[in-house]
């Protein structure tokens, strides 16, 4: 069975209503103690961010249990609540495309520098967990950049944003404005006009 990613469980995260999400929790064979501890420990966060974090705690549990965490685990769950398993399907969306002219699609392949993510940090919303997630920084990074930067959104967006550019393999606007998008963040009409300029 498939092993779900990090990202999968962000997206997942984002298409559970919080009011459902305990129940899913439980469904999961997690304790409700454990989600307490994750909403005490992330209060003052979106219930995205405290949804997203709980599945990625249920993945980590399994895996010191040695058991394989699996897409079929979060099917069970939401069939066992009688909720639309297809749910799973949207986790693997990325079929997105960005409207750009030729000039802007050459651009699309540099890195953004530094004053260019500092710039973009003012112009996204509450969305750090999912987009550090969704360009790749591992957990423990965003964990980090959320402690380092608790009350300043752009600080820890673009402390965030530099991890991406720093360990990216591809740390391509094209990449940025793509896990942007999925997100749901804002921030993609600046680039664009930063592109296209």
């Amino acid at each position: 069975m498939t092993e779900p990613s990090n990202k999968h469980l962000v997206r997942l995260g984002s298409q559970i209503g919080i009011t459902l999400f305990e129940e899913f929790f439980i469904n999961l064979k997690m304790d409700r103690k454990i989600l307490e501890r994750i909403e005490y420990t992330y209060a003052g966060q979106s219930s995205e961010v405290i949804m997203s974090i709980a599945l990625v705690k249920w993945k980590e549990s399994k895996l010191e249990n040695l058991e394989d965490p699996t897409l079929n685990d979060l099917s069970d769950a939401l069939a066992a609540m009688t909720l639309d398993t297809h749910i799973i399907c949207q986790v693997f969306r990325e079929d997105m495309e960005l409207q750009l002219d030729e000039f802007a699609d050459f651009k699309l392949c540099e890195t953004p520098g530094d004053d260019v993510l500092k710039a973009l940090s003012y112009q996204i919303g509450n969305c750090a967990l999912q987009l550090g997630i969704e360009l790749g920084v591992t957990l423990y990074g965003v964990e980090s950049s959320f402690i380092k930067f608790p009350k300043d959104l752009p600080g820890l967006l673009e402390d965030i944003l530099k991890k991406w550019k720093n360990e990216s393999k591809v740390a391509t606007f094209y990449s940025l404005m793509m896990a942007l998008k999925l997100v749901n963040g804002g921030g993609v009409r600046y680039l664009r006009k930063l592109l296209l300029n």
